[in-house]
């Protein structure tokens, strides 16, 4: 039974992405030693082709072997031999269609390269099929000047807002050992120029219309000189320099001759330029130079009519389909806060991949009948989808738009940019997902001559300065041949040179496939990223790929982004939760400062203070009343009192009585503090300022004799896991409910701040949070138990009429200016290095100490305006002030 024999019977029953590429006959299967087959001892399968030659047995099949053999460069292809697995990827796939629309006239679809990768599949398909007939792009009748193409326009328009920059420049060097002769260098690019009317083209605008004009004739920009001491950056950095698109020719070149070699300078604009455009330049300039007769090329005006004149109104159908409705914005964790106008300062890191990695990505896409790129850019999706947690991803990648068999060597721009879009959802299994990746990639190549610009105004997309529109990520596979000069006489090698990266985006993955490995190249925008984590990314995208590469059937939220010594930090120091603390009630903390410094201011509030002594013997006397009235252990005791010193008192009071406190606006709606009430039924309800019908005991905290009563501590009640307070939620999803938390969690957090904050006598905090909110604990409670001096309670302010407003908006614009990094990312915690650059919040908020604040949401807002009213005024107002 041969080969093909078992792949025929396998294609009945199994779907193309499960029958094997490679298949083998073996003597015995091993095994271990536990009768299980033994994958380590299995001999290797020769990969280069597992097939037996098959020849043409038809005109059909001799035409597509044919274009098989002209676009892979092979040197024999049978009918049974597969598109992929002799190095074909998308691009090539683009080629082979349209070689054989060239050489049958019937266009068939790019998809079915990829449904039927054989010659012989491919012959039945065109035999059998009434495909589009060859139509080759007719000539351009000669015009004054001629309509740019989507993609020109937008390089264009691009350029002539920033005309000193380089940024669509494409430099390159080339290190010539042998005899140059710099005449014949001359020629062959004045030659190189006349031939293709796009290196003499100006690009202008018309009355109003942005077109190119071609002149009959331009002399090639050359430099020829000797100089064996300038060192070749600095070359580079005098040769690379602006192109003025009026004035070709776009594309210069310069010789420097040294003693042991020669150095050639070439640059040109990417308006008339692309990455197989340079392969074309680099061997017609090579043929003429040796000296070679070419055929007359193509010229890009003729396609330029052509695709303007083209109806792609199907096409955009399917590009507004595929983003209707909401687009997602991707929310990267940022080192640094994104910048309100877009920058474009960038970087750029590469590394290679693990080498064993190149034959685990080809042999994934040879089992799913994907392609390197198609496995590259799921990876991508899953790698942002994780840092992001979003399950919609738009990546932008670069297409060759030479979809026309009349182009492939043409000179000119044809680049356009497709936005694919993916859905990595946790719960999918990556085969799967792989699958979808390859049938949106499928469908985008089919539409890729809509223009992106076209799109990005059709669709509903977000308009933000600070970012590009519909994505953030570009993505490329630079899968190009690359080719290099041969000049008679010479050997050609490129040389590296640094060339200062802009960051046309967020990210930029490069990926170049060398000869035995993967090299990542990742440009980075430096204002919102470090070095540190865009070789994180590298690393984790690497990871991504061996884990999908070792297991495809894996779901993606199994898939794990940590490597080496990141995920011993996970495992050991971020699980390192071991810190010795002695567990204790509220009551025993708060008794034991005040044992340790009875005298020290506890709370103040205006003009009043109080020493721990005081307020723990307030505190006592709230709390031998609650107990007269039964309150003992996981008791609930209503809180509804205004800021005051009584409110702290009475929180005290509560927790030394042995119940948990339910703390309660007093400006709530009448609706919630009733529910409230009638949720946790409390025993008691504690009172200052406010009136409130109910059965409830009510104790009145602005009644004096309330705190007469036993300067003694009262027993011990509480044990650590005993309830020390319920807050309700805001109940926006339905009704409020109450989260208890006990005595012990406020031991362990007292632990914490002891080490986070270190704040000691002499320290003030401000009560900000209003005591319904959790944020309070941390002020009321466990900063309390850290020695400080006192917390002093902020009740609020308003303006008097003679405030100078001007002083007061103006100060509030600079401190938004220079708060707009905290405000943007969201930080919740102002460092005491943040607040050394804002003095005036560090003087008002801490009485002139460093410590750092805690705030969150809007108490931020209600931090700016304090502190813009303390410059304008020299003082806070608060609500007993009102004129």
């Amino acid at each position: 039974m041969t080969n093909e024999t078992v792949r025929d019977n396998l294609e009945k029953k199994l779907p193309d992405y499960m029958i094997p590429s490679h298949i083998a006959a073996i003597d015995a299967i091993p095994v271990n030693k536990n009768g299980k087959v033994d994958i380590k001892a299995l001999p290797e399968i020769e990969t280069s082709s597992s097939k037996e030659y098959a020849a043409p047995r038809s005109e059909t099949e001799r035409i597509v072997c044919d274009a098989f053999v002209q676009v892979l460069g092979a040197e024999q292809v049978g009918i049974h031999d597969s598109f992929f697995e002799l190095g074909g990827h998308s691009l090539k796939a683009t080629r082979l269609v349209n070689e054989i629309e060239s050489l049958c006239g019937l266009r068939i679809a790019l998809k079915e390269v990829f449904g039927n990768q054989t010659p012989e599949k491919l012959a039945k398909l065109i035999e059998g099929a009434a495909g589009e007939s060859y139509k080759p792009i007719p000539e351009a009748e000669e015009k004054e000047s001629y309509e740019m193409t989507p993609t020109q326009r937008r390089t264009y328009l691009i350029a002539c807002m920033d005309e000193g920059s380089t940024a669509y420049n494409m430099p390159q060097i080339l290190r010539l050992e042998g005899k140059v002769d710099a005449e014949k260098v001359r020629s062959a690019l004045q030659q190189m120029i006349d031939r293709h009317e796009i290196l003499r083209t100006q690009f202008l605008m018309a009355d109003g219309r942005p077109v190119q004009h071609i002149l009959e004739h331009v002399e090639a920009e050359f430099e020829a000189v000797r100089d064996n001491e300038t060192d070749t950056q600095s070359i580079m950095d005098e040769f690379m320099r602006p192109f003025d698109l009026s004035k070709p020719p776009l594309v210069r070149m310069k010789l420097v001759e040294r003693a042991a070699w020669s150095l050639l300078f070439m640059d040109m604009h990417h308006i008339v330029s692309d990455g197989a455009s340079d392969t074309i330049f680099t061997n017609e300039f090579t043929a003429l130079y040796n000296g070679e007769e070419l055929e007359a090329p193509r010229q890009f005006k003729d396609y330029s009519e052509w695709l303007n004149a083209r109806d792609l109104s199907a096409q955009e159908k399917f590009w507004t389909d595929t983003f209707s409705g909401e687009i997602p914005v991707l929310e990267m964790p940022l080192d640094h806060p994104r910048p309100i106008e877009q920058s474009h300062a960038g970087n750029a890191i590469v590394k290679s991949l693990d080498p064993e990695l190149l034959q685990g990505v080809r042999q994934l896409a040879a089992d799913t009948g994907a392609t390197e790129y198609m496995v590259f850019l799921s990876a991508i999706m899953i790698l942002l989808s994780k840092y992001s947690r979003q399950e919609d991803i738009v990546v932008g990648s670069p297409i060759t738009g030479r979809i026309h068999r009349d182009t492939e060597k043409m000179l000119g721009m044809f680049v356009n940019t497709l936005a694919m879009r993916g859905h990595p959802a946790a719960g999918k299994r990556y085969c799967d997902f792989l699958k979808e990746v390859k049938e949106t990639c499928l469908k985008a190549y089919e539409n890729q001559e809509y223009p992106f610009d076209e799109l990005v105004e059709k669709v509903n997309v977000r308009r933000d300065l600070s970012r590009n529109p519909l994505f953030d990520v570009m993505f490329a596979l630079q899968n190009n041949e690359l080719t290099t000069m041969e000049l008679t006489g010479t050997k050609a090698e490129e040389e590296m040179f640094r060339n200062d990266c802009m960051a046309k985006f967020d990210l930029t993955f490069n990926v170049l496939i060398q000869e035995d490995k993967y090299s990542v190249e990742l440009e980075y925008c430096t204002a919102i990223f470090e070095k540190e984590s865009a070789e994180l990314l590298i690393q984790h995208l690497e990871a991504i790929l061996e884990a999908i590469a070792r297991e495809p059937e894996r779901k993606l939220g199994e898939l794990s982004t940590a490597v080496g010594s990141e995920r011993e930090r996970v495992l050991k120091e971020f699980n390192a939760t071991d810190w010795a603390y002695e567990e204790k009630t509220i009551t025993e903390l708060f008794e034991e400062q005040v044992r340790k410094t009875p005298d020290n201011k506890a709370v103040m509030f205006g003009e009043t203070e109080l020493s721990y002594q005081q307020l723990n013997e307030r505190a006592n006397a709230v709390a031998c009343r609650l107990r007269e009235l039964g309150v003992g252990p996981d008791d609930f005791v209503a809180i509804l009192a205004r800021r005051s010193i009584e409110m702290i008192a009475a929180i005290y009071g509560v927790l030394k009585s042995g119940g948990a406190y339910v703390p309660i606006d007093p400006d709530y709606p009448e609706y919630r503090k009733q529910y409230i009430l009638g949720d946790c039924k409390p025993k008691a309800i504690l009172v200052s300022g406010v009136e409130i019908e109910t059965d409830i005991p009510q104790i009145d905290l602005s009644d004096r004799e309330v705190w007469l009563g036993a300067a003694q501590n009262p027993e011990h009640v509480n044990k650590p896991g005993d309830l020390a307070y319920v807050i309700y939620t805001s109940g926006t999803t339905g009704r409020p409910k109450g989260v208890l938390v006990e005595h012990g969690g406020i031991s362990s957090l007292k632990v914490y701040f002891d080490q986070k904050f270190s704040l000691g006598n002499g320290d003030k905090v401000q009560q900000f949070a209003n005591y319904v909110f959790d944020g309070s604990v941390s002020i009321l409670h466990t900063l309390h138990f850290c020695m400080m001096n006192m917390i002093c309670i902020f009740m609020g302010f308003v303006l008097k009429k003679k405030v100078n407003a001007t002083a007061v908006c103006l100060f509030i614009v600079v401190l938004l200016s220079s708060l707009i990094g905290t405000l943007c990312t969201k930080v919740e915690k102002l460092t005491p290095l943040y607040l050394k650059t804002v003095p005036v919040i560090t003087y008002t908020m801490f009485g002139g100490t460093e410590k750092a604040l805690t705030v969150a949401g809007s108490t931020l807002v209600f931090l700016l305006i304090t502190a813009a009213i303390f410059y304008a005024t020299g003082k806070v107002f608060e609500k007993e002030e009102l004129a």
